[in-house]
């Protein structure tokens, strides 16, 4: 599990700047539209070493309970 402890962001925040920031990347702008306005004041600056940090883990925690698709036939 993705810890967020000592992050001054909520998780929400820093989930939507790891997602447009895959999705878009080279576009800091979305980073900054999702995780600024309602919740917290971000610019790039801030946004992408969040993302830096938090997307190795969060796609470890993802690829861990990724199940196979087939099985082999061989």
């Amino acid at each position: 599990m993705v810890t967020f402890k000592g992050v001054p962001f909520p998780k929400e925040a820093i989930c939507n700047a790891v997602f447009f920031y895959m999705r878009y990347p080279g576009s800091t702008a979305i980073s900054e539209e999702v995780t600024g306005g309602a919740w917290v004041d971000v610019d790039h600056g801030t946004a992408e070493p969040l993302v830096v940090k938090f997307a190795p883990l969060m796609a470890a925690q993802a690829q861990s309970r990724e199940e196979p698709t087939a099985e082999s036939c061989a």
